[in-house]
């Protein structure tokens, strides 16, 4: 939101008149003021007269109303003190309110939830960022793909959800918050316990059996990547490679792919992700890795061959035992990656999606800098020059 007052060119906020400055308009008490802060939410500017002089006012959601009432309270000011006029370049500024959050758990997983932001009085917002009160954030998505998503939590709780939107200058024009509170369903004995009884809150005793805990078939587990280009449905292969499909699913509900980008493409070949989040097209180094867990022993040859259309680990180097967090999709049928060295496992299969697959796989590449988890810089191939990311992977 821009704010300016035309006059002489002096301006006199909480100072004496003087021909030229550029003062710095303090936040309300307890709203931060860093730089961090500032780059997160976005900014108010008030410019005044021909000077620069800039007001910057870190807000969370719930500052909003409250900035926007501190930055016209000091447009007023600015008109009393140089006897002009105080014009804004938003209209009915505080009647447009706050865009409408809601946020409820999915019945699939009740650690999952499913967010979405009402955009009708934001026309000119056109990225969005979301939070989802646990440390989790996806940035820069587009509001045409990115007005709902899912996320799944690793434990259970109250959170706040916050989104942010931006329009195409990249200025912060509103922002929402909602809370949801989720928790895992009760086993026997009830409470926040899993599968095996104990109270742990985490995923990683989870094996993604099929079957429900009476022993009774469920049906093989499914994932879904809700991506920017389209819905990828996979089918777990849970007897083949039942340790990689733990380790799969872990990554899942942990929330660890959700923001993560595809950064190798190579049509007829593989479309690859899983490890790295883009830090935003021109950004140098483009992509950051996401620290993975410990590797995995790998489970090939287990009779799943790399046909076109199934899920395999991907491997570092020639260590067949190297796997983590990285995954790969057949886009053709590449059976010598059977046997290699090394032999790739594959976990999964995909059953819905294949189109999106290949619409992924032909998309323009190029070469970017990535930076690894050991602070490392390196230069890959075949990286989307547009980012095509995994907005949300839940279980199905």
């Amino acid at each position: 939101m821009r704010f300016s007052a035309t006059g002489n060119g002096a301006a006199f906020i909480g100072q004496r008149r003087r021909a030229s400055c550029i003062p710095f308009i303090r936040p309300p008490v307890g709203v931060e003021s860093t730089e961090n802060t500032v780059e997160r939410f976005g900014v108010i500017e008030i410019t005044i007269g021909s000077n620069e002089a800039t007001g910057r006012m870190a807000r969370t959601a719930e500052q909003h109303r409250i900035a926007k009432l501190a930055a016209l309270t000091l447009c007023a000011a600015a008109t009393a003190l140089l006897g002009a006029a105080c014009v804004t370049d938003v209209a009915g500024l505080l009647g447009r309110g706050d865009p409408s959050v809601i946020a409820a758990p999915m019945p699939a997983n009740p650690l999952s939830v499913r967010a979405k932001v009402d955009l009708a009085i934001f026309p000119d917002a056109s990225t969005l960022n979301w939070s989802f009160g646990d440390g989790s954030r996806v940035n820069r998505l587009p509001t045409t793909s990115g007005r709902e998503i899912t996320h799944v939590y690793s434990r259970s709780g109250s959170f706040t959800i916050e989104v942010f939107l931006f329009s195409a200058n990249g200025r912060m024009v509103g922002s929402g918050t909602t809370k949801v509170t989720v928790s895992r369903a009760p086993t026997g004995g009830g409470g926040d316990a899993n599968t095996d009884g104990t109270d742990d809150d985490s995923s990683t005793n989870d094996t993604g059996d099929d079957s429900d805990t009476n022993g009774t078939p469920s049906g093989p587990t499914r994932v879904r990547f809700q991506t920017n280009l389209g819905d990828i449905v996979l089918e777990m292969k849970t007897q083949e490679a039942p340790g990689t499909v733990a380790n799969f699913l872990n990554y899942v509900d942990s929330g660890h792919y959700t923001g993560v980008v595809f950064h190798r493409v190579i049509p007829d070949f593989v479309i690859q992700g899983g490890a790295f989040e883009s830090l935003g097209e021109g950004a140098d180094p483009r992509l950051v890795e996401r620290p993975p867990n410990g590797p995995i022993q790998g489970e090939a040859p287990n009779g799943l061959s790399n046909v076109r259309g199934t899920v395999a680990m991907a491997l570092r180097g020639t260590d067949a035992n190297s796997g983590t967090d990285q995954f790969f999709i057949n886009v053709g049928s590449n059976p010598h990656l059977d046997t290699g060295p090394p032999p790739f496992t594959v976990f999964a299969v995909v059953v819905e999606g294949m189109a999106v697959v290949d619409t992924i796989s032909l998309v323009e590449t190029g070469d970017f800098n990535a930076q690894v988890t050991d602070g490392n810089v390196t230069q890959f191939m075949n990286v989307p020059t547009k980012d095509v990311v995994i907005l949300s992977a839940t279980r199905e």
